[in-house]
């Protein structure tokens, strides 16, 4: 459950926009902390299994679960936990004659590492990285030795997004898991369908989405230990606001207060993105390029994955494109855009418009198809907008 994070399409932009914290620092740390899923938690805690799948949709806690039962197992080293990079030779995991070495981005501990096997770091190898920090980690533990030789005595790995490890490599690492009882593996995944192979090695805990009455259960911590006074009323519609996403709630819930407190009668609650969808559109002003193309997308993967509404996004994004432009007809256009691009079907003729788009099969691999659908059908807008205010500069240039 992290709920941090705000970032630019355009890494230029110097990051200005308030961090949000609360969904980290509220992350419960043990097992008997959890308010959302308690019940799993309480029947997890009596297990104690090496290697686990961990299942569930963006933003239900699989990485919550996951380090609570590592401290469970290891104890308060898994509390300390810092970002480093890892440089990896990948050519004993490769055919023969191929070498290739990248670097990589990894949150250790001094008893685990967890690496994100969807990052753009990975270049495409995410399979081989994982088969071969498999193979050090054992290899460091049977030996005694530090791994890749940056300090880290791993006696854990996480891997979240495992479902991109390909299926070829799953009897290899079904073998170290069957072999080698000192390492413990958490698989973090969407869908444990695409783990079938892992799946009589390891015990798997399903995260359903919780139900809104623990959302609010949350909430209502939240603000206690805050010291906010948060109406039943209030915390009911976050939580239906965010269609079962934790995160999403606490994000909402966080917004909100920044947004004005004490809270007041039909108090108008925020998304918490409203800064994201912002600097999406001044991209989208100075940018008219595939690479915008594809880095808004990348953002509207994240706001649909944090379940916020179509609706939303896209009426925001028409009034925040409008304030970069102020003659009206070409205000008027793009409302005439977004009323076209709401009748139109992804994948409709958009009048050669076309070149403007890149697959979305091209963008990182943790999207569900109905997700990657309505991905298609806003980033089609954003094309269509792109192309018509392209030639609207170009013209108003020549004149």
């Amino acid at each position: 459950m992290n709920g941090s994070g705000s970032c630019s399409c355009n890494e230029d932009h110097p990051k200005k926009q308030y961090e949000f914290t609360w969904a980290e620092k509220y992350q419960p740390k043990a097992l008997k902390d959890f308010i959302c899923h308690r019940e799993i938690a309480q029947n997890a805690a009596a297990g104690d299994d090496n290697h686990l799948i961990i299942e569930g949709l963006p933003g239900t806690g699989k990485r919550t679960m996951a380090l609570a039962l590592l401290r469970k197992k290891f104890g308060l080293d898994i509390l300390q936990t810092w970002e480093e990079v890892l440089v990896l030779d990948l050519e004993s995991v490769l055919q023969k004659g191929v070498t290739v070495t990248i670097e990589i981005r990894v949150q250790v501990s001094a008893k685990h590492i967890e690496v994100n096997l969807c990052e753009s770091d990975m270049k495409g190898y995410a399979t081989e990285v994982a088969l071969l920090l498999i193979k050090e980690t054992r290899k460091a533990l049977k030996m005694q030795l530090y791994l890749q030789n940056n300090h880290v005595y791993a006696k854990a790995i996480v891997f979240h997004q495992a479902e991109k490890i390909s299926k070829n490599a799953h009897p290899q690492i079904q073998s170290v898991l069957e072999n080698w009882g000192q390492l413990n593996v958490i698989f973090c995944c969407s869908g444990v369908d695409k783990l079938q192979v892992l799946k009589p090695n390891c015990r798997v805990i399903h995260l359903p989405p919780p139900p809104n009455i623990e959302i609010v259960g949350v909430l209502n911590f939240i603000a206690k230990q805050e010291g906010i006074e948060l109406s039943q009323q209030l915390a009911k519609t976050m939580a239906e606001n965010s269609t079962h996403c934790l995160r999403q709630a606490i994000r909402s819930f966080e917004a909100t207060w920044l947004a004005g407190y004490p809270f007041k009668e039909g108090q108008s609650i925020m998304s918490g993105w409203e800064d994201e969808i912002s600097i999406i559109a001044k991209s989208i002003i100075e940018e008219q390029s595939p690479n915008m193309l594809f880095l808004v997308r990348k953002k509207l993967i994240t706001l649909m994955e944090h379940h916020i509404c179509r609706d939303f996004v896209l009426s925001n994004l028409v009034s925040e494109l409008k304030k970069h432009v102020p003659q009206s007809k070409i205000q008027l256009d793009i409302e005439s855009l977004c009323l076209g691009h709401k009748r139109s079907k992804p994948g409709e003729d958009l009048r050669g418009e076309r070149q403007l788009c890149y697959k979305v099969e091209l963008l990182p691999g943790r999207v569900t198809n109905s997700l990657c659908s309505i991905v298609a059908i806003e980033a089609e807008f954003v094309a269509r907008f792109m192309s018509y205010y392209k030639a609207k500069r170009a013209r108003s240039h020549r004149a």
